[in-house]
């Protein structure tokens, strides 16, 4: 049964302290800037507990060569050790400090070189320190070391007690004699040990009335380890803790003497208090259920090598997950891991040991093949993406709910993409991949960006649910037939499809739509195209079989590309006064009014059914093609009117010539058949 236990220990040490006289050392006159020879007497009338747990669980008594650390309100930070010769529980702790006035002293055990003591004011101290990661497993007690307790001595010559600033974990083995070392692990990766910053508060008994603990740098590794054979069964062990909640508790790692190992979860809160004992009870152990915690993907153990030093490998190159300190160092690398070219990586198996890993980049690994099941895998919450592999045959990263970005391109082996619960994904990109047949992006509320270009045999996309897709690149989709849910996407503002199967598109809802690129589709009807309104800028209709088209309520267009619609007969562009592009070359318009297109620079108009063109108000056009007109079914000059200065400047770039071919008669950059009339 797990329980709490409270514990002498933590409750404090009865101190009392004393300056020696100056006989007792030396006759020099003391002041706050020398140190003097002084000594701490720690003294009480019952034996309360410090360094050594007594027999009874609760008492402890002092051990000669104990030191503790002194510091006070000060330009600096102060720690002077102070040691016990003696054992017991009224023992002097002797050494040199200055000797101030009106001013606490404060104290710290266990003494430690690089901690620090500074005050904010005489009820007030700043410890900064070390809570150990390693400790001694001494059996019926704990590691004295890794203990820490903190008092207040604010008048020298009364007597003061120390209180623990963590708490104590107690567990019992059973089943073997054979465990050489315990690795302690919170589940939700809480800090248990590392260099810790504690702003501590005393009342005017001593006691502590409000603790802080910042860590700066920290763990969320203990190890507990027999200085020598191992740890005794049916005997009680101590991890000494800092006070905290773990919210999803803890995991105990049982490493026997051959290095295999045994996991004990305790999968529940744990609020380790200070002063107080968090019972686990027993821990029973199947000697025969031991196994070995060896990591054999080679890939990423490199991938994490590179970017974590000091990893202890096996001859083999492998890696034994509780062999040194390599858990703490696997821990230690948090975020993204990129992985490129590294021909070692074939599948992604045994990530769940990178626990802190949080996406993944996987860039030209040849070797990587078959199903990738991200979905085993819940840690990944970041990006993913997977590229120049092209044995990878499958990606599943179903119930990923936080994952922003996926990835999955330029996979030639790829099949399938299996999705769902992908709450958080805004950019979903699978282009590239020649073997893909539908793509699920359905149920994605926070989906924006859905990319699927270059994949040639993509037949179907399902966007239902959706909403909030806003730019769609399909560009060379040869094979798409059908796009599920698109007529509901109210925020989309790119839609590209060009090369798309699907022969007819409502715009109505899209509101938004701002670029739409349907180039060499076999689209024949486009409706709603007016519900954009001024948001549409660009329309990419090239050799697609559109007959007509309804541009009157998009004020804003700048481009329209409709070369090769043979389809097209007519073409009203006198509500688009910003169009800067007019592409309209072989197509059957025979009449185009372009008298409100000011703003035009470019406008193909060749090889269509045209007679006349006036292009006088425009003056910024810098090139013009309208040759090769058949408004009879044959060749035929078209008279075109414009200034001299257009005449001279656009000769410059394709010069006309009338009732005859120029060396690009065929093709679109002609003025063959352009008779050219001169007038303001």
């Amino acid at each position: 049964m797990i329980h709490f236990k409270t514990y002498l220990l933590c409750l404090g040490l009865a101190l009392t302290t004393a300056s020696c006289s100056q006989d007792d050392f030396d006759s020099t006159e003391a002041t706050s800037e020398k140190l003097v020879d002084m000594s701490f007497i720690a003294g009480s009338s019952q034996p309360v507990t410090r360094t050594v747990l007594g027999t009874d669980g609760s008492t402890v008594t002092w051990q000669a060569n104990d030191k503790i650390g002194i510091g006070f309100k000060g330009y600096q930070p102060k720690n002077y050790p102070f040691t016990t010769p003696t054992s017991g529980s009224d023992v002097h702790f002797w050494g040199k400090a200055p000797d101030v006035n009106n001013v606490s002293y404060f104290m710290m055990y266990p003494y430690q070189q690089d901690a620090k003591i500074s005050a904010n004011s005489n009820t007030q101290a700043i410890y900064q320190y070390n809570f150990p990661k390693n400790q001694k497993a001494v059996a019926g007690s704990f590691d004295p070391k890794a203990n820490v307790s903190v008092g207040i001595i604010p008048q020298r010559g009364k007597p003061f007690i120390a209180y623990n600033v963590g708490g104590l974990l107690r567990f019992t083995i059973k089943g073997t004699s054979n465990v050489k070392q315990v690795k302690l692990l919170s589940i939700g990766q809480e800090n248990l040990a590392g260099n810790l910053k504690s702003t501590i508060t005393f009342a005017n008994d001593g006691k502590i009335s409000a603790a802080k603990n910042e860590f700066t740098t920290a763990s969320p590794v203990v190890n507990l380890k027999a200085e020598s054979g191992t740890l005794e069964e049916n005997k009680a062990y101590y991890i000494a803790l800092p006070e905290q909640k773990l919210s999803q508790g803890l995991t105990l790692v049982f490493i026997m003497q051959d290095g295999k190992a045994i996991l004990k979860k305790v999968k529940q809160e744990i609020n380790i208090q200070r002063a107080k004992v968090y019972d686990l009870g027993e821990m029973t152990l199947d000697a025969s259920k031991t196994k070995p915690f060896i990591l054999k993907n080679q890939g990423l153990i490199e991938a994490v090598g590179a970017k974590v030093s000091g990893l202890t490998r096996t001859a083999d190159g492998h890696l034994d997950i509780y062999a040194a300190d390599n858990l703490e160092k696997i821990l230690s690398f948090k975020g993204m891991l990129e992985i490129k070219n590294n021909n070692k990586l074939t599948s992604i198996d045994e990530l769940q040991y990178y626990r802190n890993v949080n996406g993944l980049t996987l860039q030209d690994n040849t070797n990587l093949a078959g199903e990738l099941n991200f979905n085993k895998y819940p840690q990944l919450t970041d990006r993913i993406e997977v590229a120049g592999s092209p044995l990878v045959t499958k990606v599943d990263v179903t119930g990923l709910d936080k994952i922003v970005q996926l990835q999955a391109h330029d996979l030639n082996g790829l099949k399938e993409v299996v999705t769902g619960g992908n709450t958080k994904l805004n950019l979903f990109a699978l282009y590239g991949n020649k073997s893909l047949e539908s793509v699920d992006a359905s149920n994605m509320p926070a989906l924006t960006n859905l990319q699927t270009y270059y994949s040639s045999n993509i037949k179907t996309i399902n966007t239902t649910n959706s909403p909030n897709v806003s730019d769609f690149n399909g560009i060379s989709n040869g094979s798409l037939q059908n796009f599920i849910g698109l007529s509901e996407q109210s925020k989309l503002q790119k839609f590209w499809a060009s090369g798309s199967k699907i022969e007819s598109y409502d715009f109505s809802k899209m509101t938004n739509l701002r670029d739409v690129n349907l180039a060499s589709a076999a689209v024949k009807e486009i409706k709603g195209l007016s519900a954009a309104g001024a948001n549409l800028q660009e329309l990419q209709l090239s050799k697609t079989h559109v007959s007509s088209l309804d541009v009157s309520n998009n004020p804003n267009l700048t481009s329209i590309d409709l070369y090769g619609v043979k389809e097209m007969t007519a073409l009203d562009v006198t509500h688009n006064p910003k169009l800067t592009s007019l592409r309209i070359p072989f197509t059957s318009i025979s009449s185009l009014d372009v008298s409100n297109n000011t703003k035009l620079t470019y406008l193909s108009v060749s090889h269509c059914k045209l007679s006349t063109l006036d292009i006088r108000h425009i003056t910024g056009l810098g090139k013009l093609y309208a040759g090769s007109q058949e408004p009879n079914g044959f060749l035929a000059n078209i008279t075109v009117t414009m200034t001299a200065a257009q005449k001279a400047k656009l000769e410059q770039v394709k010069p006309f010539l009338e009732s005859a071919n120029d060396k690009s008669a065929t093709v679109e950059e002609t003025n063959s058949w352009v008779k050219v009339v001169v007038a303001p």
